[in-house]
């Protein structure tokens, strides 16, 4: 038994220069949510299903009879974002031109805070691709370090304390209210000059090994026991820092 698709039912990919032109009759009736910000007047209208199909925390807010589902309203506070970043964070969930959308340095930081609080873990997932890429281009900061611990980006989190703990001039002032985060950084910075310490030692004693009692440098003085001198010397710039 042999099955075979008609040509006719077949899904082919509109070319790139398809653009499907909105109906804004048809838009506007689907806009059955209100959404307002804090400190803004503006207010702007949005779709209860794509909202719904995309977060599981949209989902229940407006199906299980909460103020949102009744007033038909979401009040968006300062501390989650703006107009400007929900508009950007809804254009990636409309099921056709969502598809058209570009993470960038513009909209990333919105992005990410908007899907990391309604459970957008597709979208979150996408920003950390993206945040992974900017880091090797940019040193990353103790804020993005912050940022990847409170929306749960193991891997950008991994990669912001290992630089942080390699730089120890880094400005950590902003780890300040965040003191977990600060022993984590600490804690990685010693265990790295641990086995730094570790090298050295052993780099010292293979040099004594190799290198003739009777080496002299230009001085006169026994190039085994210059050698020792600054081994000794960083050595012991490590044991103040612990």
């Amino acid at each position: 038994l042999s099955l075979s698709l008609s040509p006719s039912l077949c899904f082919r990919a509109p070319s790139s220069s398809f653009h499907m032109a909105p109906c804004s009759r048809t838009t506007a009736a689907f806009n059955d949510i209100e959404v307002s910000f804090a400190d803004e007047a503006e207010s702007c209208y949005v779709s209860s299903h794509v909202l719904g199909l995309s977060s599981p925390v949209f989902c229940a807010m407006l199906t299980s009879g909460m103020a949102e589902d009744q007033q038909r309203r979401i009040e968006i506070s300062a501390d989650l974002g703006t107009k400007q970043q929900f508009e950007q964070f809804y254009k990636f969930l409309l099921p056709w031109s969502g598809r058209e959308q570009e993470v960038d340095e513009t909209n990333v930081d919105g992005l990410l805070a908007f899907s990391n609080y309604y459970q957008i873990e597709g979208l979150k997932l996408v920003c950390e691709d993206f945040l992974l890429g900017w880091v090797k281009k940019h040193a990353p900061s103790a804020g993005r370090f912050i940022q990847a611990d409170r929306c749960s980006l193991p891997r950008l989190r991994v990669c912001c304390l290992d630089h942080l703990a390699s730089e120890p001039e880094m400005d950590l002032s902003e780890l300040v209210a965040h003191p977990q985060l600060m022993w984590e950084v600490m804690h990685a910075m010693q265990t790295k000059m641990s086995a730094a310490r570790q090298s050295l030692n052993q780099a010292r004693k293979t040099s004594w090994d190799k290198i003739p009692e009777r080496m002299k440098l230009d001085d006169g003085q026994s190039v085994d026991m210059f050698v020792r001198s600054q081994f000794d010397s960083v050595l012991k710039h490590f044991e103040i820092a612990r």
